[in-house]
């Protein structure tokens, strides 16, 4: 018969007490150590919940605990791990749930749409869930699902920026762009990732036509650090359109500098230089353009205002012929043209040409007006006087078409109806008309 060995009963109440309450309140304090750490030492707070799981194998905190730091070290496969051991055991612990789902997620493996789901029927981080479920939606294009879930994530939580900032992107999507606006302004006011949403609200103020605000919004992504190079050129050529000249010159000069070739950036840089009045740096930027696209009409013209503007009309005139010889029948052209002629004293070639351009177009009042100097300058004041007229029926009040023709009724010796002109001028705000008056109709009143 085999002997009895009996176990001392403080022995049996020492194990007890070792293993259902040391070893599982060492197992806690290597937990809440871990938690801890976890905000300031990953590592560290790893060993600790490892410790806590050595300790106590059925830990589902510690080994949900350890797989979210695992995601954040995107060892996705680890974290998936650790919640499959706790679902193995305890299917209704939502917080696993959540976590593989976010493991899932960024590894694009497994189904993290079911994982959220589940952590929603458990009631955990429910507007987490429905977020992360409204973005795989995003991600797979079904925007209409997706703006279903981020409306429950919102639902369940108003105080998230994130589900407004990807409902926004959703609704972008369907057009709904009233809606998206909204959310991004909500998404904005939370806290949302900031380059993102200010960028996605860029982008629908740009779409939406208004640029100041894309502008504005730009800058806030610009100097947050992101965009980029394209950003910046987008941020320039909004502001040349807002006309926001220095804002345009400054971006576009950063753009030329980090890309000499941009020639694009010139372009527009000269553009608004021209706007200011620095027409020197408008010639310059475009001769730039000019080097590379030789026959870009729209650049040819523009240097050739520019070149005006500075009282080069011999440069501004040979842009405009070179112009003509690609579009012949632009009226623009052929109008500078003219008044180049006119500046230069060639008469005949300006009326020729301004004669031409009425070809084109006969209801252009200006080109009646310049053509109606020529005439004047010419001594033709009778066809200058048809001329100022023409302009001056097309457009009613024009000072300077009567002021003119008033001055060429003086030189017919009609003083009567050249004072009369003279005073609808002075009327019309050409204050220059007074001193002819002045001198000529004294006794036409």
């Amino acid at each position: 018969m085999k002997k009895i060995i009996w176990i001392p009963v403080t022995t049996i109440v020492v194990v007890v007490i070792y293993f259902f309450v040391i070893r599982p309140n060492v197992a806690r304090k290597a937990y809440n150590s871990g938690v801890e750490l976890s905000v300031s030492d990953t590592a560290a707070a790893i060993a600790e919940f490892s410790k806590a799981l050595r300790l106590k194998r059925h830990f589902p905190d510690a080994q949900t605990a350890r797989a979210l730091l695992y995601v954040g070290m995107a060892k996705y496969t680890d974290a998936i791990a650790d919640c499959d051991v706790v679902i193995s055991t305890d299917s209704l612990y939502g917080p696993c749930w959540f976590v593989k789902g976010l493991a899932c997620f960024m590894a694009s493996s497994g189904n993290p749409d079911w994982c959220f789901n589940k952590s929603v029927e458990l009631g955990y981080k429910i507007a987490e869930s429905y977020s992360y479920m409204g973005i795989i939606r995003l991600q797979n294009n079904n925007f209409t699902e997706a703006v279903n879930c981020l409306s429950k994530a919102v639902i369940a939580d108003s105080t998230l920026s994130i589900p407004y900032l990807y409902r926004a992107e959703a609704r972008v999507k369907l057009r709904d762009f009233k809606a998206a606006l909204a959310d991004f302004n909500y998404a904005a006011r939370l806290g949302a990732d900031t380059i993102r949403a200010f960028l996605g609200r860029g982008s629908l103020h740009d779409t939406l036509g208004d640029y100041k605000n894309a502008v504005a919004d730009y800058a806030v992504v610009l100097n947050k650090g992101g965009g980029g190079t394209d950003l910046l050129y987008r941020k320039g050529y909004l502001s040349f359109l807002i006309n926001d000249n220095k804002t345009a010159i400054d971006d576009l000069s950063e753009i030329i500098t980090r890309d000499p070739l941009n020639i694009d950036a010139y372009y527009y840089r000269g553009n608004s230089y021209a706007n200011i009045n620095k027409y020197k740096n408008s010639v310059d930027d475009y001769n730039v353009v000019l080097k590379k696209q030789t026959r870009n009409s729209k650049v040819l013209y523009n240097r050739a205002l520019a070149l005006v503007f500075l009282g080069d009309y011999s440069k501004a005139a040979v842009d405009l012929q070179k112009n003509l010889t690609l579009i012949p029948k632009d009226v623009k052209s052929l109008k500078l043209l003219g008044i180049c002629y006119g500046r230069l004293n060639l008469h005949d070639s300006a009326i020729a040409v301004f004669t031409r351009a009425l070809t084109f177009n006969d209801h252009d009042a200006e080109i009646y007006f310049y053509r109606g100097i020529s005439y004047g300058l010419m001594a033709a004041h009778s066809k200058a006087i048809n001329d100022y007229t023409q302009a001056i029926n097309m457009k009613k009040e024009y000072p300077e078409a009567s002021f003119n023709r008033g001055i060429s009724w003086i030189n017919l010796n009609d003083f009567a109806a050249g004072c009369r002109d003279l005073r609808v001028s002075l009327k019309q705000g050409f204050t220059q008309a007074q001193g002819m008056i002045d001198m000529y109709c004294g006794q036409f009143k």
